[in-house]
């Protein structure tokens, strides 16, 4: 932890960790968590090792990440004895889908998170075509036994024994289709019949688990991102915000007016956190305070946390 980014534990100063994804890191400006099975973090002895097989793979995942990062910040609030430093976390891509995933688990660890290009979202498909004709070929050949042999159905309509002999190649793939499928008038995402998959999952709406269970998340995306597709793009709470701009790009000297007024708008929505965080904690504190002790003002927080996160982003 570089003095810079840390005003002490006396102040109660707040603590940037950006989380690590799917990278080594070789940074020591920030509180920087490297993910696990990534550079330096390998379990079982070698990289090697740590990807032979399911059972020792079956550790590298995103909830056991998220654990490892709760158990460091504890730790280096402990070894600091900075218990009472607000926490942000902070994260982009995979580790800005990691960010508020921390939050809503560990919100006791974490103040509030910052969400950068984050597709928590189910992406928005491009290639539903691609996507169909995958499927209807793998499962053909997945499944390509008697009495139909759809690889028999399918070779048999591209080589035009059901439909004639139009050799154009998306004639070819319609009649493998059609003589895999039936004649119908949509292939493509076509009506499906109720299942416990389809309702069992729908369910599971993560719009939904951020109205009811989340506080304190800024969703940040710039719309030329195709991640944006997955991205939160609307406000689900008052404290869970999504801030966005047409373009987005990497923190540079020079930034367009509207990519500045973005990042401070960020700033400025954490340091509304941190401010009721400290009025809280001093209202908590007052009565066991030292005479003369002087705690991290407001001031103060907004000044090293608009230069950190400036840095950060």
């Amino acid at each position: 932890m570089a003095p810079i980014h840390f005003h002490g534990a006396d102040a109660n100063a707040p603590v940037i960790a950006y989380l690590g994804a799917e990278e080594p890191l070789d940074v020591n400006k920030y509180i920087y968590l490297q993910h696990r099975y990534c550079g330096k973090s390998i379990p079982f002895g070698s990289r090697e090792e740590a990807l032979k097989n399911a059972s020792t793979l079956g550790y590298f995942n995103s909830a056991q990440a998220i654990t490892d990062y709760a158990e460091i910040l504890l730790y280096i609030k402990q070894k600091y004895n900075a218990s009472h430093s607000p926490v942000i976390v902070i994260g982009g891509s995979y580790a800005g889908m990691l960010a508020p995933w921390f939050r809503l688990k560990y919100p006791h660890v974490a103040l509030g998170a910052l969400a950068s290009s984050a597709p928590i979202l189910p992406l928005k498909d491009s290639y539903e075509l691609e996507d169909f004709l995958e499927s209807m070929y793998a499962n053909a050949a997945q499944y390509n036994q008697p009495p139909k042999y759809p690889v028999n159905m399918l070779c048999g309509g591209i080589d035009g024994e059901a439909l004639g002999s139009d050799n154009d190649i998306l004639s070819k793939i319609f009649a493998g289709a059609v003589a895999t499928k039936g004649n119908k008038s949509c292939y493509v995402n076509p009506p499906i019949n109720e299942s416990e998959t389809t309702v069992g999952f729908r369910w599971q709406d993560i719009k939904l688990i951020l109205q009811r269970f989340a506080g304190n998340i800024i969703f940040s995306n710039g719309l030329r991102d195709p991640y944006s597709s997955g991205g939160v793009l609307e406000d689900a709470l008052e404290s869970v915000v999504a801030i966005h701009t047409a373009n987005g790009r990497a923190n540079q000297d020079s930034d367009p007016d509207w990519l500045v007024i973005q990042r401070k708008a960020e700033v400025e929505i954490i340091e509304g956190w941190i401010s009721k965080y400290y009025a809280d904690l001093k209202a908590k504190l007052k009565s066991r305070r030292p005479a003369g002790h002087r705690g991290m003002t407001n001031e103060d927080c907004g000044a090293s946390m608009y230069k950190l996160i400036n840095l950060l982003l």
